[in-house]
């Protein structure tokens, strides 16, 4: 299920609100409000973040100075791990990441170490400084093998609603939250996958009459309860 909501702003106590009744992990950015969440909820840090920021960092070096930054080609032999775990079981997946991804990362937080003297407020000097603010949420994907080294997959549920508001606009918040509701719907049946204009069809029509009659209304609009129909149209993502 994909899920927006909106918020009118990014306080740390929308995501306290929203993540009222939840438990588990939480795969985010490096946003500090994620950080004060109860501790029921476990944050897991995003090394694609971190890689991007190690990526400008370089591209913001003289070029006789980029050899000196091992943190890309550490960051290349983390993903490549990553690639080559990818179909592997949960257990097997989390036994080759602390015997082959560990190192690696160790080595980088060990090599970030010897460069004290980056500027702090230059690329260099942020990209280190968000790697070890970050480093106790960045491990966190060792621990259990359902994790992944990255939260790509919500960043791109997430694309398509921005640059649609960024075309569209939302002059209000009901306007803002009903954008909300409906790109729900519509990542939701890609996820599943479903024809978004099947489903979409579907709830419309059915949703006023269940909502009458059905005290777990949100449960029978779930995609797999949706009708055969739905699903004849498959979606390439």
């Amino acid at each position: 299920v994909v899920l927006y909501e909106y918020r009118p702003t990014r306080k740390a106590e929308n995501a306290a609100a929203f993540l009222e009744s939840f438990s588990g992990w939480l795969h985010a950015d490096g946003y500090s409000g994620y950080h004060r969440l109860p501790k029921n909820i476990r944050v897991v840090g995003c090394w694609a973040y971190l890689r991007r920021k190690f990526d400008e960092a370089v591209d913001a070096l003289p070029k006789d100075q980029r050899a000196g930054c091992a943190a890309p080609e550490g960051l290349d032999m983390l993903f490549g791990i990553e690639q080559e775990l990818a179909g592997l079981p949960p257990e097997e997946r989390c036994e080759q990441r602390l015997a082959r991804s560990k190192p690696v990362m160790d080595a980088l937080l060990t090599w970030a170490e010897t460069k004290s003297a980056a500027v702090p407020k230059s690329a260099l000097g942020k990209a280190l400084y968000y790697l070890r603010e970050q480093w106790p949420y960045l491990i966190r994907f060792l621990g259990d093998g359902q994790l992944e080294i990255f939260n790509n997959r919500a960043e791109r549920s997430v694309k398509p609603f921005v640059m649609a508001e960024e075309q569209l606009f939302a002059n209000t918040e009901g306007g803002a939250q009903s954008s909300a509701i409906v790109y729900s719907m519509i990542e939701t049946a890609k996820e599943n996958p479903l024809s978004p204009y099947q489903y979409l069809t579907w709830l419309l029509r059915d949703a006023p009459k269940l909502a009458a009659e059905e005290k777990n209304l949100a449960e029978k609009l779930l995609p797999e309860n949706a009708p055969q129909s739905s699903w004849d149209i498959p979606v390439k993502i």
